[in-house]
């Protein structure tokens, strides 16, 4: 491994020696906290502890996927009760912690209608933060 070009940011995060950037440096899409969604999984309905358009992290999964299941999300809402959609979008688990508390996921395909959604959910978390910052 030679060294990095100039410019290139290195993490002190390392793996078997290697150099990896850190989390923000390899995400594509910025993470938002807000609006927190509901996220349908079969049967079931978790909160999102983050998402973006490109994957999430959702709280108090304690099924049957491991790391590297590809499954699909089946609906998504606001959690503070608003209607859920029905989406189609196919994700993989890429992390799971033991005791349920978090599950990450990344997407791998997204219908129209599930981007559309995730497009107006981050349109009304940018009005909020606008609206915020012209009043204060």
């Amino acid at each position: 491994m030679g060294q990095p070009k100039e410019g290139t940011a290195i993490s002190k995060n390392t793996q078997k020696g290697k150099d990896k950037p850190a989390d923000a440096e390899r995400r594509a899409h910025p993470r938002y906290g807000e609006p927190v969604l509901a996220v349908g999984i079969g049967k079931d309905t978790f909160k999102t502890i983050n998402w973006s358009m490109g994957g999430m992290a959702v709280e108090g999964y304690k099924g049957n996927l491991s790391v590297g299941s590809i499954f699909k999300i089946v609906s998504l809402a606001r959690a503070d009760g608003g209607a859920a959609s029905e989406v189609g979008i196919e994700a993989r688990v890429i992390r799971l912690e033991k005791d349920g508390s978090e599950m990450g996921l990344s997407f791998l395909e997204v219908d129209g209608r599930a981007y559309a959604l995730l497009q107006a959910f981050m349109a009304e978390r940018m009005a909020l933060l606008n609206e915020f910052s012209t009043n204060y």
